[in-house]
C-alpha cells in the first residue's frame, strides 16, 4: 500500500492467504481532524498483527 511514493504497507499476506477478505490497514480520525494510519493484517477470526 503506498500514499504517493511513500511505502505505508510491505507484506506477503501469508497469514490471510486463506481467506477470502482481508483487513490491511485501519485510517482513524481525531477530534481535530487529524488522520492516522494503523496498519493490521486479519482476517475474520485472526489475531492483530502490526
Amino acid at each position: 500500500m503506498v500514499d504517493g511514493y511513500k511505502e505505508l504497507v510491505q507484506d506477503d499476506f501469508a497469514q490471510v492467504s486463506e481467506s477470502t477478505a482481508a483487513t490491511v490497514a485501519e485510517f482513524t480520525r481525531s477530534a481535530s481532524g487529524a488522520w492516522a494510519f494503523h496498519e493490521m493484517v486479519r482476517s475474520e477470526g485472526s489475531t492483530v498483527t502490526s
